[in-house]
């Protein structure tokens, strides 16, 4: 019995999911997000695993995972940096450099180990390589992180979707 409630569920909610993700790729800010984030992480990313000792055909391995994994996840991450900004840091469009940069940081050392170690996983990348590579790549990203932060802020506003306005559009 229960099996027919996942059956019938199935479908339904792979449609849900399907919906959500074809109403957001619509979308400006996914837009925006998607491809602000692209050209910054990856290359970091080909840097961090060759310092790890990866191959340059495991890294490619890894970009090929983390692709699709990417292209479903940015906007909603960036989503979230808001979110999380906002309710966390009481970031607001007055607030400071510092304030938001704070934000900024703590909000990617929660999620880039994760969802970083993950995508090396899924890929093949050994432990050794791992346990390199996601340290390594978690200081990158905070080096790296107020400047991307503050650049994705001000292309959001070019284009009217930034979450601190009120013109934002999902």
């Amino acid at each position: 019995m229960e099996l027919e409630g996942l059956i019938v569920c199935g479908p339904a909610a792979v449609r849900q999911v399907v919906n959500v993700i074809s109403d957001a790729v619509k979308s400006k800010a996914y837009w925006v997000d998607t491809l602000c984030a692209l050209p910054v992480f990856y290359p970091m990313s080909f840097f961090t695993e060759m310092s790890a000792g990866m191959s340059f055909g495991d890294s490619l391995d890894a970009r090929m995972v983390g692709f699709p994994v990417d292209m479903v996840s940015i906007h909603p991450l960036c989503r979230a940096r808001d979110v999380w900004a906002e309710k966390v840091w009481n970031v607001d469009e007055n607030s400071g450099k510092l304030k938001r940069g704070i934000s900024d940081l703590t909000f990617l050392a929660a999620v880039q180990p994760l969802i970083y170690g993950s995508v090396l996983a899924t890929s093949g990348a050994s432990f050794d390589e791992m346990k390199f590579a996601i340290p390594y790549r978690l200081a990158v990203t905070v080096a790296v992180g107020i400047p991307y932060a503050f650049a994705l802020d001000k292309v959001r506003d070019y284009f009217g979707v930034s979450p601190l306005k009120k013109n934002i559009e999902d």
